[in-house]
C-alpha cells in the first residue's frame, strides 16, 4: 500500500451523501434475470472451427438484449445515441472530423457514455488468458459441436484517459474555472454534420462537460489549476487518502468518503491536474449501475465478479493504480451507505501490476464477510489457466468478464481477436450479436 510521503491534509467541508447516490437501484421488474452457471461447460449448435463471432451475428435479431443501468443525468435520447451510433471500430482514435464525415458520437458523448453500462449473458467458447498478447484457452469439441460457458459480459466503458480529448477534459483542470451547467430539459442531439462543424461541437461538447462536472462535484463548479497548484496531491498521497477511505478510515472532519475528496486535487504527471472528486464520483456512479445490475441478472444464482485495470485508457496517468483505488474507495463508501451485495459470491481483481490492490479491496469489502475477495489469477490457475472456482461457496454460481472498451467505436464487433482484451472476448463470444446496433430489443431494459 502506498506510503504517506506527508500527513493528508483534514478536508473541513462536511457533506453527507443522499440516500439516493449510495444506494443500489432497483431494476424495474420486467427486467430479465439471467439463467445457467459458468463452471460447468455447455455444447453449442457451433461446429468446430466455426468463428463463433461470425456465427452468432448471423441471427443476432434473435439473441438476447442487453440490460442497461445508467446514471440519472445522462438523458435517456443519449442513451440509444450511444448504443446505436457508435462507428464501427475505434482503434487509438475517438471522434475524427471530417468534412462529409459520418463520426457521430463526439468525445463529450464519449465521456458521458462511462455512466451507461450494458450488461449481457453470453456464451463464451474458450478462457480468456495473456500469453504475450490476447488469447484464449480453447475448450476441446464434444460430438462433432463446440463447447461454451455462460458468462455475463459487462461493457463497461473504461473511463478514457488515453489521450487529452476525453475523461481529461472533465476531471482536468485549466487556467480558468469552470462552472457547471445542468442540460435543458428540451436538450437535443445535434446532428452528425453539425458536428463535423468545429465550432458547432466545441460549443455542444462544452455544454456536455459542464453538464458532467455540475452533476460530479458537490460545489457543481471546478477552480482554476493556479490557484490549486499548491495544494495538489502527490498521486502517491492521493491513493494513500483513497486506501484509508477504503479502510473505512475518514481524514479529520469528514463524513463520509465523499466529503473526503470533496475540493481536492492530484498532480497526474502529463495529465496535469485533476480532480479527485470527479475520479472518485466516476468509480461510485460506475459501480452503483453495474452491481444494481448483477445484483438483479444473477440473482438466481450468484455472480463471481472478475475486473482488468485498463492499461491503454490509463495512458495519461501515472498509471491506473489511482483508478483501482478510486474503486475500492467507491465500494467502500456505497457499503458505508447502506448497500449491500448479497448475490455477489467473490470479488477478483488481476493484479499483475498491482500486488497491494487485492488487500485494498479486502478492506474495503470487510463489510461483505460473504464476498471472497482474491486475486483474479485465484480462479483461472495454471497449468491449464481455465476457469476453476477455489471454494465450494463460488459453485454454480455466473462468472463477470469485461471487455474494456471505450465510448466510440463497436470493436467488439469488429475488433481483430489478439489485438485487445475488447477484441478476443468479441471473437470468442456471443456479446456482439446481443450489442449489436441494430439490435431489435437493444434497449427494452434500460433504467
Amino acid at each position: 500500500m502506498a506510503e504517506l510521503e506527508q500527513s493528508v491534509p483534514a478536508f473541513p467541508h462536511p457533506f453527507i451523501m443522499a440516500a439516493n447516490t449510495v444506494s443500489l437501484k432497483t431494476a424495474p421488474a420486467s427486467t430479465p434475470k439471467f439463467s445457467g452457471r459458468s463452471d460447468a461447460l455447455e455444447v453449442t449448435d457451433l461446429p468446430p472451427r466455426s468463428a463463433p463471432r461470425a456465427h452468432y451475428l448471423k441471427t443476432y435479431v434473435s439473441a438476447p438484449g442487453p440490460v442497461i443501468s445508467c446514471s440519472e443525468f445522462v438523458p435517456r435520447n443519449m442513451v440509444e445515441h450511444l448504443m446505436r451510433n457508435k462507428k464501427g471500430s475505434a482503434i487509438g482514435v475517438k471522434f475524427v472530423p471530417r468534412r462529409g464525415g459520418t463520426d457521430a458520437v463526439t468525445n463529450m458523448e464519449g465521456a458521458l457514455h462511462t455512466y451507461v453500462v450494458p450488461i449481457t449473458s453470453a456464451f463464451m467458447h474458450g478462457d480468456y488468458v495473456y500469453r504475450s498478447m490476447h488469447d484464449v484457452v480453447h475448450f476441446p469439441d464434444v460430438d462433432g459441436y463446440q463447447q461454451a460457458r455462460r458468462v455475463v459480459l459487462s461493457a463497461l466503458i473504461q473511463p478514457d484517459f488515453e489521450g487529452p480529448k476525453v475523461m481529461l477534459k472533465v476531471a482536468g483542470l485549466t487556467r480558468k474555472a469552470s462552472v457547471g451547467q445542468p442540460l435543458p430539459n428540451d436538450f437535443e442531439i445535434i446532428s452528425v454534420e453539425d458536428k463535423q462543424d468545429e465550432a458547432d461541437r466545441n460549443a455542444y461538447d462544452e455544454q456536455l462537460r459542464l453538464h458532467m462536472i455540475y452533476h460530479l462535484v458537490k460545489s457543481h463548479q471546478l477552480p482554476d489549476s493556479p490557484s490549486v497548484a499548491e495544494d495538489a496531491l502527490t498521486d502517491i498521497l492521493a491513493q494513500a487518502l483513497l486506501e484509508q477511505l477504503a479502510a473505512g478510515n475518514l481524514p479529520q472532519g469528514a463524513v463520509d468518503a465523499r466529503a473526503a475528496v470533496q475540493d481536492v486535487f492530484v498532480v497526474e504527471g502529463s495529465a496535469g491536474i485533476l480532480s479527485l472528486e470527479i475520479l472518485f464520483m466516476t468509480a461510485l456512479h460506475q459501480l452503483r449501475n453495474e452491481l444494481s445490475a448483477l445484483e438483479h441478472v444473477c440473482s438466481d444464482q450468484g455472480y463471481v465478479y472478475t475486473f482488468d485495470p485498463p492499461s491503454i485508457f490509463a495512458r495519461m496517468l501515472k498509471g491506473a493504480e489511482i483508478l483501482s483505488r478510486c474503486q475500492a474507495a467507491a465500494l467502500r463508501a456505497l457499503i458505508d451507505g447502506g448497500a449491500q451485495f448479497p448475490h455477489m459470491r467473490a470479488f477478483a481483481f488481476a493484479d499483475y501490476a498491482d500486488r497491494g490492490i487485492v488487500q485494498v479491496f479486502k478492506f474495503a469489502l470487510s463489510g461483505q464477510p460473504h464476498v471472497r475477495v482474491l486475486s483474479k489469477y485465484d480462479l483461472f490457475p495454471e497449468p491449464s489457466q481455465e476457469y476453476s472456482p477455489p471454494h465450494e461457496s463460488l459453485a454454480g454460481a455466473l462468472l463477470v468478464i469485461h471487455n474494456n472498451s471505450d465510448g466510440f467505436g463497436q470493436n467488439i464487433q469488429t475488433e481483430s481477436a489478439h489485438g485487445s482484451l475488447d477484441g478476443m472476448v468479441g471473437s470468442v463470444t456471443s456479446a456482439a450479436a446481443s450489442l449489436h446496433r441494430q439490435h431489435p430489443h437493444l434497449l427494452d431494459h434500460v433504467f
